[in-house]
Order: structure tokens, then C-alpha cells, then sequence
């Protein structure tokens, strides 16, 4: 389970002896590099659901493979240089496909007696994905035509975005933010907060706005709160 106070306090993730994630702040990320980092945070926490093209080009169907299988294929790509931001000096490169005794899969790194199967595999995203606000992916066609349909949907979608140059995503967050008359950080001291911190604020301040648009709204007559739970709008609740 993931303390969520923790979170918030921006404190490291310690899965295991062995795995520690570390939550970077936006000035380590901009050291590091922005987008080498969100591509590397969008392939850990990829589902099959998001890679139905390369995988049907492979000859899998996206829905039969598991994201813990698709992560197998994925993680061995990157050296502990691409990744270390995250996980310091683990090195995914190292880790070999085994089978346990129930003939499920398992990546091991025998120099350092470091394991990671399907739990610890959920542990990892389950944290990644938190303090970035990404919600899990799945998609499930109803039969063969709506499958073909979304795959084939899915390649028009990334060949237009091959032709698009990769845009900054936290400089409209970043920009938005110092500019706002509820955030309390300015340009320079913003850059000390943890990730999942900042990423908290925009969404908190967005939920404040609403609210105060909305009892605007009623104040002059243009919203009837009955109609209305307070308690989804209220500035104070959860952001789920």
C-alpha cells in the first residue's frame, strides 16, 4: 500500500531492500531532461492497451499479453543512465527472464540478487503512475472488427504524431502556476517541489476555481445548487 501522506511529502517509495523509487522534484527532472524523462515514465507504466500497434505488428494480440509481460519487453531496453532519476543505480539491462515454480515470469538480476515478479511489478507502476496522476489504460473490444478498428485507429494517431514535434508538458503547468493567484510559489522556489506535489497543486487550484465559478453561479442565479453535491465540488475534498 502506498501511504499517501508519504506521497505527498514527497518522501522515497522503498519497495524492497534492493528497490527504492525516488521522487524527483521539477528541478532534478529538468536536469535529468523533461522529455527523456516522460517518455521513460509513459513506457514503465505502458498496458498493452497502448501499444496495440507495435504488438500487433509483432504478431501478438494486445489483449492476450499482460502488462507485466509487455513490461518484460520493455524494461530491458534501458540501462540504470536512463532510469536512474527513478531507481538510482538499479540497472534493468541486467535482469534475465526466469520462470518460477508455478511457470509464471520473473526478472532477476543474478549479480545483485535482485528480483522483480508480477507483485513487485505492480508496486513499481502502481507508484509511478500516483505521483504523476496517470490513469491505467485498458482497452477491450467487444469482437474482432472493433479490435482491428482501434489498432488501425491507433496508427493513424501515432503516425500524426511522428510528424509533431514533442511539446514540454510541465512548462504550461510550470507557466499557469506562478502565474496564479492561489499558488504560492514563484518561478524560482517552484522548481524545489516534489513532482507529485506540483502535479497536487494544479489539480487542487483547478478544483478551487470551480468551485468558487460555480458558487459565482449561484450567488447570480445561474446555477441551482440543488441540483448540485457539494460535497464532488467542495475545494477541500479529495481529487479523485
Amino acid at each position: 500500500m502506498i501511504d499517501e501522506l508519504q506521497l505527498f511529502r514527497g518522501q522515497d517509495y522503498i519497495i524492497n531492500e534492493h528497490i527504492t523509487i525516488h521522487q524527483p522534484t521539477l528541478n532534478e527532472i529538468c536536469d535529468f531532461g523533461e522529455l527523456r524523462y516522460y517518455n521513460m515514465v509513459y513506457i514503465l507504466t505502458a498496458t498493452p492497451s497502448q501499444y496495440k500497434v507495435p504488438l500487433f505488428d509483432m504478431g501478438v494480440d494486445y489483449e492476450s499479453i499482460s502488462d507485466f509481460d509487455l513490461f518484460i519487453l520493455l524494461s530491458k531496453h534501458f540501462t540504470f543512465e536512463d532510469t536512474s532519476i527513478l531507481f538510482g543505480n538499479l540497472d534493468f539491462s541486467k535482469f534475465e527472464l526466469m520462470f518460477n515454480e508455478d511457470k509464471q515470469p520473473i526478472l532477476i538480476d543474478f549479480e545483485n540478487d535482485i528480483a522483480i515478479d508480477n507483485m513487485i511489478y505492480t508496486f513499481i507502476v502502481d507508484y509511478i503512475r500516483a505521483i504523476h496522476f496517470i490513469e491505467k489504460q485498458v482497452d477491450k473490444a467487444g469482437n474482432a472488427h472493433t479490435k482491428q478498428y482501434l489498432i488501425d485507429r491507433e496508427r493513424r494517431q501515432l503516425e500524426r504524431k511522428s510528424k509533431k514535434q514533442q511539446k514540454s508538458v510541465l512548462i504550461p503547468l510550470i507557466s499557469a502556476m506562478t502565474n496564479c493567484e492561489q499558488f504560492k510559489y514563484n518561478h524560482d522556489d517552484v522548481w524545489n517541489l516534489h513532482i507529485y506535489v506540483f502535479n497536487d497543486s494544479v489539480r487542487r487550484i483547478q478544483k478551487i476555481k470551480n468551485y468558487d465559478q460555480v458558487m459565482q453561479g449561484a450567488y447570480s442565479g445561474c446555477i441551482d445548487l440543488k441540483k448540485i453535491e457539494l460535497e464532488s465540488i467542495s475545494w477541500l475534498g479529495n481529487l479523485d
